[in-house]
């Protein structure tokens, strides 16, 4: 690729803009709430009204009388604390400061929150391997090409894992290909593998990441790396884990009995 002017920038951004438009135009209304969208927003909803996680009284009337008539479907399981929402809770326990704080489209701020943070740190890796304008250039085509922003508007956590993944990323591997090159600490390194560790209780596969991280770390020869990446992934996974097990009564959502 050759490098580019800013000037050049205007076509793929006004592209972008456009594309996430009419992407956004085709998303129901936000006051429409109904599977995952509505489990989460009453997650969050929910640790900020009463911080728990058990689907009550309060929470039925919350989700039957919500904005008139728009109502909430949410998705629910059965376990030892009675009958609690059934998603992870790493993304509501995220969002529900910002639900105190503004309410439902709170959880659209989370998700620009993420999002700014990813693409701030996917400039820094992208500025050392080339000039500005290549960077933006390449930083604005993947936003674009991978229609990212429109999940700003769609209030459920794959924006945050998106996130997640990239910023531990470029924690973790930032200049592993140098072999003399400076690297960021190691506690940075370990608060990427916390991340990852987060990613993972929201899902699963999200575990071949971080795997990936750590492989990287000791195919480099950063054999200290690779263990803070790992220990850190695993403390992250396990502390998310049991936050869950004491919030709703199951370690693993998906395995609970849903309704």
């Amino acid at each position: 690729m050759r490098a580019t002017t800013f000037g050049s920038l205007w076509v793929p951004l006004v592209a972008v803009v456009a594309l996430t438009g009419a992407l956004a135009s085709l998303r129901p209304s936000l006051a429409t709430l109904w599977g995952d969208e509505g489990t989460y927003v009453a997650m969050a909803a929910s640790l900020a009204r009463d911080h728990d996680l058990v689907f009550d009284q309060v929470d039925r009337d919350w989700a039957e009388t919500r904005e008139r008539e728009a109502g909430a479907t949410v998705i629910l399981q059965r376990t030892g604390a009675g009958l609690t929402y059934s998603k992870p809770v790493v993304y509501p326990l995220l969002a529900a400061p910002f639900y105190a704080l503004f309410g439902e489209p709170g959880l659209i701020v989370l998700n620009g929150v993420a999002l700014l943070a990813a693409l701030i740190f996917g400039w820094l890796l992208l500025s050392k391997r080339g000039s500005g304008e290549l960077s933006a250039l390449t930083l604005l085509s993947f936003i674009g090409c991978g229609a990212l922003l429109p999940y700003l508007l769609w209030r459920v956590s794959d924006l945050l894992q998106f996130s997640l993944v990239l910023v531990a990323l470029t924690l973790v591997c930032h200049g592993l290909r140098r072999k003399n090159g400076p690297l960021w600490p190691l506690w940075a390194a370990a608060l990427g593998g916390g991340a990852l560790g987060l990613a993972t209780v929201m899902r699963l596969p999200n575990a071949a990441l971080a795997a990936a991280a750590v492989a990287a770390c000791l195919l480099a020869g950063r054999w200290k790396r690779g263990a803070a990446v790992a220990g850190a992934a695993v403390l992250a996974f396990a502390a998310a884990t049991l936050c869950g097990l004491w919030l709703t009564g199951s370690a693993n959502p998906y395995k609970a009995e849903r309704t």
